[in-house]
């Protein structure tokens, strides 16, 4: 989403522009609530988070003015306020705001305002785009539209009486029934590329022209998949086709197996964050994941394939295979699996870590779908003088020694680790916050999957909101003062 940023207070105005960008959007920033409108005006963003005590402009005047200039495109808009008293609320509320954030607020706190926002903007869009494609048709022949007003009573009806008496009860719930009544006047969207003397015919059609009235499903089912390809509108594509509400195969547990190229923490960690994704989706019962040392995954597959209870997903118990970095080993594996998706068939979703798993099982030897996660190359930066990256040498015993050095020679270091090797001493890191919202992200991948969605129709670039880290300590050793904007921005320091 395209975000408007109000503060007339600059290190705010810069933390909010950085937490609101990590989250994955577009910001425009306002110094003032009088710059504010301007922007608004002629960018139109859909969404606002601004102060409520500026200068020259309060944000809840802000908000008045929108309100009577914005028609028929809503502006959401959030308001950033130490206020807490029940009448200022209300105040704010009659002025038309839609949510608060109380100061000081947090990146979680600010992602679970967001969300609400990008529901109401997406759902208005869709209501807009289903409208307007769907007059289209009707402009073609006024019978149509009749027809279509009529269609989608009927899809209405019938869905809930189906509900009613207990058939496919599991898919039919409030949101399905209005999707279907919202959605179901784009079935004859297909008439706009018939031709006026069939389509306004007013005999009967021989046989040449109804051949060509009924090519209209083709021409609609042509139509609907361009619309809802990945990039064009991925708004009606995540809203109306992909459900992440947790669902059977066929009457039965969907089967889930797991490939690595070899042991690494990461994976480990990204593996657990996904199930805690499952989790919170309700593909998985609630529970406490088991934390056991080390970088192999074994100990929590067996957990989950034998303790964990669940309707959805079965963790197949002999499913788990690790290459453990060896070559051999690692093509008697990849054949291995691949004959047992062929001829066993009992995986009917493959989660591949790294670039070995991902680029064996990324071929047409086999049909079973595959979701690739953490597959990379190294890109060095050339930035900056030392940059330690990840891998076996770089630990808790020679993290201290490669301080030591760096800062006896005024080297500046980032780590690529994160935070924690920040606070050994290492002065700055640049990183994902954790592995939580990789975890919801890989989730709502496998939950969309298991609803009947293709790769192309996804959404396959995941950005997750990074997290800066500064060493002040280091920074006096090799001689930088970090600016208050720096300062500002940063989410963890250690001195």
């Amino acid at each position: 989403m395209k975000i408007l940023i109000v503060d007339d207070e600059i290190t705010s105005r810069l933390k909010t522009d950085k937490l609101v960008s990590g989250l994955g959007h577009e910001t425009l920033v306002a110094e003032n609530g009088e710059t504010a409108w301007e922007i608004w005006q002629h960018e139109r963003p859909r969404v606002i988070i601004t102060d409520w005590m500026m200068s020259e402009m309060t944000g809840v005047e802000l908000c008045s003015r929108i309100r009577k200039a914005e028609g028929d495109q809503y502006t959401y808009i959030i308001i950033i306020t130490s206020k807490d008293s029940p009448d200022d609320l209300e105040t704010a509320m009659q002025y038309g705001v839609d949510d608060f954030i109380a100061k000081p607020f947090r990146k979680q706190e600010l992602a679970s305002r967001l969300r609400p926002a990008q529901r109401t903007i997406h759902l208005q869009t869709r209501d807009i785009v289903i409208f307007s494609m769907a007059k289209l048709a009707e402009s073609r022949d006024p019978e149509t539209g009749n027809h279509l007003e009529r269609i989608r009573h009927y899809s209405r009806t019938l869905s809930i009486n189906l509900k009613a008496n207990q058939v496919f009860a599991d898919e039919l719930d409030e949101s399905f029934i209005e999707n279907i009544f919202q959605t179901s006047p784009l079935h004859d969207i297909g008439k706009v590329g018939i031709p006026d003397h069939v389509l306004l015919k007013p005999d009967r059609l021989d046989d040449s022209e109804f051949d060509t009235m009924k090519a209209h499903t083709i021409i609609g089912h042509k139509t609907l998949n361009d619309a809802f390809r990945p990039g064009a509108m991925n708004i009606l594509s995540n809203r109306l086709i992909f459900s992440t509400k947790p669902t059977l195969n066929h009457g039965k547990k969907w089967r889930i197996g797991y490939y690595e190229g070899g042991e690494y923490y990461n994976y480990k960690g990204w593996f657990i964050a996904t199930v805690a994704g499952l989790m919170e989706l309700g593909w998985i019962e609630n529970a406490t994941i088991p934390r056991d040392e080390g970088e192999y995954t074994t100990a929590v597959w067996n957990w989950l394939a034998t303790e964990m209870k669940n309707d959805y997903i079965e963790f197949v118990k002999d499913a788990n295979y690790s290459a453990k970095w060896d070559k051999n080993l690692r093509a008697q594996m990849t054949e291995q699996i691949i004959n047992r998706f062929n001829n066993q068939k009992d995986i009917d979703l493959m989660l591949a870590f790294g670039t070995w798993a991902g680029k064996d099982l990324a071929n047409d030897r086999h049909s079973t779908p595959t979701l690739i996660i953490s597959a990379s190359d190294a890109v060095g930066t050339g930035i900056i003088k030392l940059y330690v990256t990840q891998q076996g040498g770089v630990n808790a015993n020679t993290i201290l020694r490669i301080v030591e050095i760096a800062n006896k020679y005024k080297i500046p270091t980032f780590s690529m680790s994160g935070s924690q090797e920040v606070k050994a001493g290492l002065f700055m890191s640049i990183s994902k916050s954790n592995y939580k919202h990789a975890g919801q992200y890989y989730a709502s991948l496998i939950a969309k999957i298991f609803n009947g969605a293709k790769p192309r129709q996804l959404d396959q670039v995941f950005e997750g909101p990074p997290k800066v880290a500064i060493n002040l300590k280091t920074a006096q050793f090799i001689g930088f003062d970090p600016p208050m904007l720096l300062l500002g921005a940063t989410d963890e320091i250690y001195k």
